[in-house]
């Protein structure tokens, strides 16, 4: 089973020049929480916002984002997973692309939403500022 899958690729939408999804992964992956992540964790990210947004959207243009041997078992396990979720059916493993597909479609979604609820934000300067108002809201320590 596992040579079916040596040869692929996960695929991302390619875009244009301005606008791809190659850029979006690239300007994710220099903003907390992402920053020093692998394209594949930020990829995964991505197809489980998807799927938790219950959208998945075919890709228009296809470019190839992650070799396979870059897929480590726990993400591999997650694709998997998501694909046999959709079909039904174990029986979709021995399809490799539609395996590959469910997981693009879902990461075509969920990378949109990530660069939603990121882009833009100081998620380091809200994490202080809630840090503050919380001890504000605490009782002052006694220092006796």
């Amino acid at each position: 089973m596992r040579r079916k899958y040596e040869k692929m690729r996960l695929f991302i939408e390619k875009g244009t020049k301005e606008d791809n999804a190659r850029n979006k992964y690239k300007y994710l992956s220099t903003r907390f929480p992402f920053r020093g992540k692998e394209n594949i964790d930020i990829f995964v990210i991505a197809m489980v916002k998807g799927v938790k947004g219950k959208r998945r959207s075919e890709l228009k243009g296809r470019e190839g984002f992650i070799r396979f041997n870059s897929i480590d078992q726990k993400s591999m396990n997650l694709i998997k997973g998501l694909a046999v979720s959709e079909a039904g059916s174990l029986t979709v493993l021995s399809d490799p692309e539609k395996v590959f597909q469910i997981a693009e479609e879902y990461a075509n979604t969920g990378i949109h939403l990530l660069l939603e609820e990121f882009r833009g934000k100081d998620l380091v300067g809200e994490m202080e500022d809630a840090m503050i108002d919380t001890q504000k809201r605490r009782a002052p320590l006694k220092t006796e």
